[in-house]
């Protein structure tokens, strides 16, 4: 489940994925997903849009979320 979301997320929109942390745990995981662009808006646009995936993504519970700008 976890791999077919990530690739969609790839695939769909301007974004990196990958899982950073907690990969011994099949239950719980840890994704930083990454975005460049030359406007700060498009990549929170993309970002919330992926945000928006993951959230309606059956079996899956979100805890945490941080986002930085730099």
């Amino acid at each position: 489940m976890l791999q077919s979301v990530l690739t969609r997320i790839k695939n769909k929109w301007n974004l990196s994925v990958s899982e950073v942390g907690r990969q011994d745990d099949r239950q719980v995981f840890e994704l930083a997903i990454v975005g460049v662009a030359t406007a700060k808006h498009v990549v929170e646009k993309e970002l919330q849009l992926a945000l928006k995936l993951l959230e309606a993504t059956d079996e899956m519970m979100i805890f945490h979320i941080d986002i930085t700008f730099v």
